[in-house]
């Protein structure tokens, strides 16, 4: 899957950080667990949404998981 940064939300979902990254959602979901990438909880439901500059600093090799 191709994706373009600028087509990118500034906020996203579990499965589209997995794509992004070539992870599976586990990991992104361990990612959170250990505390390396915070989600945002959206809704009453409170669903896990991730932001794009947090995506791409780990991308990037910014920080460090």
């Amino acid at each position: 899957m191709n994706i373009k940064i600028q087509d990118m939300p500034e906020l996203l979902e579990p499965q589209e950080v997995a794509d992004f990254l070539r992870v599976s959602v586990y990991t992104v979901k361990r990612w959170e667990t250990n505390g390396s990438l915070i989600p945002i909880r959206i809704g009453s439901r409170r669903d896990r949404q991730y932001r794009k500059k947090d995506i791409l600093a780990i991308y990037n090799g910014e920080k460090e998981l």
